[in-house]
């Protein structure tokens, strides 16, 4: 088979690929509105408080959809949280998750389903069923700060099921 050939049949599977996953990964894409963002004199987005890099598992159409750390990144801000790649590169295929404190249900410390001492922090909202997960060794500096916020926090360690958040 020529090289050409090959190269376009790559490319092809590259962009299904690439598509099924991001078709996989849309229910989850959610944003704070701008009001409860803010923005300083100038504009422009605060910086987050904190910033935090490790995985990623949300709700798609399948069940659950995941990245290993470090590809995505968790930032704490005085408004709420912000969930999404850490590189450029995977946005396409990764959503970017907000959500105000006053819309957090709670914040759980949770383990992977085959845990290999693998912690994360899972945020719940209303209705159920539409939580993320944030995968970290630093899930108590996370759920720390998200009780001075207000934000009901559960310290205590369950086990996520393989096919959702919960």
């Amino acid at each position: 088979m020529p090289l050409l050939l090959w190269v376009v049949w790559v490319v092809a599977v590259i962009a299904v690929a690439a598509l099924f996953l991001r078709w996989f990964s849309q229910p989850a894409r959610r944003r704070a509105t701008p009001e409860v963002r803010g923005a300083n004199a100038a504009g422009k987005e605060d910086p987050p408080v904190r910033s935090f890099v490790g995985g990623l598992r949300w709700p798609c159409r399948s069940g659950v959809s995941s990245v290993a750390g470090p590809l995505a990144r968790l930032q704490l801000f005085d408004w709420g949280v912000r969930a999404g790649p850490s590189l450029a590169m995977i946005r396409p295929l990764v959503p970017t998750w907000e959500a105000a404190f006053e819309e957090l249900t709670a914040a759980r410390v949770v383990r992977a389903p085959i845990s290999a001492g693998i912690q994360g922090v899972r945020f719940d909202l209303e209705p159920p069923g539409r939580s993320i997960v944030f995968w970290t060794g630093k899930g108590s500096e996370i759920v720390d700060y998200l009780e001075e916020q207000g934000v009901r926090v559960d310290r205590e360690v369950i086990s996520l099921h393989f096919f959702s958040n919960s």
